[in-house]
């Protein structure tokens, strides 16, 4: 059973594996979903649903211009769920959190 956000499906029994890297000390400027990424850490799923409300016509815009609207769709999702299981992974100071984010969903256009 998930989650219906639009068109974008959030499974409730994905397994969150990210490890709590992101603390006040990790944070920087250029981190502006920071508190958002943070809630994500300690377990709060409702963060997640807002990540998702945030970006899911962007990504899901994004996705379209590399593939059908169905595949679309799918690339969107899975990148939502590439992001839920990775978190631990993204690194603060590196990029923003939406580059990273769509990343995720241009390697995936990229190998469909």
């Amino acid at each position: 059973m998930g989650q219906s956000l639009g068109r974008i499906w959030v499974a409730e029994s994905v397994t969150f594996r990210a490890v709590a890297n992101i603390t006040s000390k990790t944070c920087e400027l250029r981190c502006g979903h920071c508190n958002l990424l943070k809630r994500i850490v300690d377990g709060d799923r409702d963060a997640f649903a807002e990540v998702v409300e945030t970006f899911q016509r962007p990504l899901f815009g994004f996705s379209d211009e590399w593939a059908t609207e169905g595949v679309a769709v799918e690339i969107a999702q899975e990148t939502f769920l590439r992001a839920w299981r990775n978190l631990g992974q993204y690194q603060t100071g590196r990029a923003e959190f939406s580059t990273w984010l769509f990343s995720i969903a241009r390697n995936l256009a990229l190998t469909n």
